[in-house]
């Protein structure tokens, strides 16, 4: 399915999914009802600002069966919007657990989450770069450089094991990673071309999202 999700502004319920190939979601999974199946789900973001020159993402995977169901992408959509896209896309798969980049334009998307209530998010740890079971009270993941690596060095050992790909336009995506001089991460696009508006639009956005929710 491909198509958009229609909810409630006031309380981000949502109320039906509406079929259009102009949609923002890309969706692999039936909906019996007009809704997926009840499961364990992740939603991974990744938050632009919105301006048109990237998009932001929301990559949502089923936890059981180890495969994305879900994608939104969308660059017209400023973080406060789009948190609330983004939540409403989390109770339509039985509030899934959100999880963000806290950095940047994810500061207005906390923001957000905070003031509408929801609760199943993503709360920091003591020490980001490291698996430290102690978790904060702050909600959003603090991305490092060596945090960023071991998120895609986990999904690539998951890729085509564990974890299903379904999206094409992510697998496109990740085979443009590359380990960059510094030892971290990078999205070749962004730093082959000479171009900033280009190395905008080719920000590796919905790899990242999906490194996110597997997490």
């Amino acid at each position: 399915h491909v198509g958009r999700l229609i909810y409630d502004r006031e309380t981000l319920e949502p109320i039906r999914w509406v079929d259009d190939s102009n949609g923002p979601i890309s969706l692999w999974c039936d909906l019996p009802g007009g809704r997926p199946v009840e499961g364990s789900f992740a939603a991974g973001c990744d938050v632009s600002a919105g301006e048109g020159s990237t998009p932001s993402v929301v990559a949502v995977i089923d936890m059981k069966l180890g495969q994305k169901v879900a994608e939104y992408a969308d660059a017209h959509r400023h973080p406060q919007a789009f948190a609330c896209d983004a939540m409403a896309l989390a109770k339509w798969f039985w509030n899934a657990k959100l999880v963000w980049e806290a950095q940047g334009p994810g500061g207005r998307f906390t923001t957000t989450v905070k003031n509408f209530g929801y609760r199943k998010v993503y709360l920091r740890k003591t020490n980001e770069d490291t698996y430290c079971p102690d978790q904060t009270l702050h909600m959003g993941m603090h991305m490092s450089r060596d945090r960023k690596r071991e998120l895609f060095e986990a999904l690539r050992e998951a890729l085509g094991g564990e974890y299903l790909e379904r999206s094409l336009a992510t697998i496109n995506e990740y085979r443009d990673y590359r380990f960059g001089s510094d030892g971290g991460v990078e999205f070749g696009p962004s730093v082959d071309t000479e171009d900033p508006t280009k190395a905008r639009l080719n920000h590796g956005d919905r790899a990242l999202a999906t490194a996110l929710a597997w997490l």
